[in-house]
């Protein structure tokens, strides 16, 4: 089983970063020490997740550096190998 844990970024975590000046934590969730106008006073429609919950993804990151990696990750695990593992999985190698 892959074992990931995550939440939706929204607007107060990443104020409550700004206000207190965590750059570290900033990064941690993939953003940058700036103040900009969708945080500031912009009615998005009540959306909790802000701007980030409204802007789609695209491909790259989404597919092929998230959701394919980990499903092809997910796999073969189910399969019985071990992703810290050099050798191959139990089933393959029985299999003849």
């Amino acid at each position: 089983m892959v074992d990931y844990q995550w939440h939706h970024i929204v607007l107060e975590d990443i104020e409550a970063l700004l206000v207190v000046g965590d750059h570290q934590g900033l990064k941690n969730i993939s953003q940058h020490p700036i103040r900009n106008a969708f945080l500031d006073g912009l009615c998005l429609g009540g959306s909790k997740r802000g701007i980030h919950g409204m802007t789609p993804a695209e491909p790259l990151h989404l597919l092929e550096l998230g959701l394919f990696k980990y499903a092809i990750e997910g796999f073969c695990v189910n399969l019985g190998y071990s992703p810290k593992s050099k050798s191959l999985p139990q089933n393959y190698k029985g299999s003849g």
